[in-house]
């Protein structure tokens, strides 16, 4: 039953890749950091009338258009600015310091501790009006030699005046597991790979089918390099999810 499942998500997807009214140029937006001196990335803290942290709080542009600024920091809120050349004026702002994740904890909830929410610096299509930010609850726990860290998205569309809603709910966006393998100096020397590794990488495509929202294709690849092996000996499986916003949250 598994099997014929991702046999017909593979063929879910072949036809949408084929059709002619899918549009698959459609990306993401990374967001670009800027580099501001220090005075004049206060003067923006002030004007809107926040408090920035360095290294918390990160301005940036957008690529393609040269007006259009984001500031993130780690209530986490986001605003959205236009740069009139003297100054920066604020078009929108949305806090998410109170937002009610719907990933209530992780699988290993014993050994990870919560980092918090953040935004990630990207800017997601819903549609060719609409976009989201990715809300990320934030879990890691340090290891001696190694670590485990766990990242699960809701994508929340921003509207007018501060006002959100949560399009497309609990998705695993990243994780990695890093175990040290090598307790001898003999071991550091002779070994190949002193850790054993793991992990999930995510890449999201986005397809128009002329309908009201794109739909996504959540393309996952999962990785394991066992200790004192070779990086050829490497597993990569990938796989695929396709998902509709507002039809897959909770």
């Amino acid at each position: 039953m598994k099997n014929f499942k991702k046999l017909f998500i593979f063929m879910v997807l072949n036809l949408f890749f084929c059709c002619d009214y899918a549009n698959t140029n459609i990306q993401a937006q990374v967001l670009i950091e800027s580099k501001l001196e220090h005075q004049n990335f206060n003067k923006i803290c002030k004007q809107l009338g926040i408090k920035c942290i360095d290294d918390q709080t990160k301005l940036y542009s957008v690529r393609g258009n040269n007006d259009a600024y984001y500031l993130i920091d780690s209530t986490p809120s986001i605003y959205r600015l236009k740069n009139m050349g003297s100054e920066f004026v604020l078009l929108d702002q949305w806090n998410f310091k109170d937002y009610p994740h719907s990933h209530a904890s992780p699988v290993h909830e014993g050994e990870l501790q919560r980092n918090g929410l953040k935004i990630f610096p990207a800017l997601y299509p819903l549609n060719k009006n609409e976009i989201a930010v990715a809300i990320i609850d934030d879990w890691f726990i340090g290891y001696s030699g190694g670590g485990r860290h766990e990242q699960y998205a809701d994508f929340v569309q921003l509207d007018k005046n501060g006002k959100y809603k949560l399009a497309i709910s609990y998705v695993l966006f990243y994780s990695s597991e890093m175990i040290r393998a090598c307790f001898s100096q003999q071991e550091y020397i002779t070994s190949p790979h002193c850790h054993d590794e793991a992990g999930t990488m995510l890449n999201i495509k986005f397809l128009d089918t002329g309908l009201n929202y794109f739909r996504w294709i959540l393309n996952y690849k999962d990785y394991s390099w066992a200790s004192h092996t070779s990086e050829k000996k490497k597993i990569i499986k990938k796989y695929s999810e396709m998902i509709i916003p507002f039809q897959n949250s909770n």
